[in-house]
């Protein structure tokens, strides 16, 4: 699950409508973070984040046979990537919700996403 997203919102901090990057620990919002003025807002959600995991690690078996049942080969190409790389993902979900620190900062992310943008034009 891709925990990071973007969207235009008004920051507390410069006042301005900007791009901010919102960074989920799992389905929980952890922090934002103004790519104007690199403003950071963090949340505390390990308590919240325990039970948001423990909800969805019960509900991953049921989807796992829905989706073998609809796509059997598909599923059975995926299965082995997901069990791979979920535990990595879930690894930095968890390291997110209790430290607030994710593989890359938002503003980093920021940064480079505007580099792209000023270069495609």
């Amino acid at each position: 699950m891709r925990n990071i997203e973007r969207a235009s919102l008004l920051c507390r901090k410069c006042g301005e409508e900007a791009t901010h990057e919102l960074t989920y620990a799992g389905n929980l919002l952890a922090h934002t973070t103004c790519c104007n003025c690199g403003h950071a807002s963090h949340r505390d959600v390990s308590k919240r984040y325990a039970r948001d995991l423990e909800r969805r690690v019960r509900a991953k078996p049921r989807r796992m046979l829905r989706s073998f049942r609809r796509h059997p080969l598909a599923y059975s190409l995926t299965v082995v990537r997901g069990l791979t790389t979920k535990p990595v993902d879930i690894w930095h979900e968890i390291n997110l919700a209790t430290h607030g620190k994710s593989k890359r900062s938002a503003r980093q992310q920021c940064r480079s996403e505007s580099r792209r943008s000023d270069t495609a034009l």
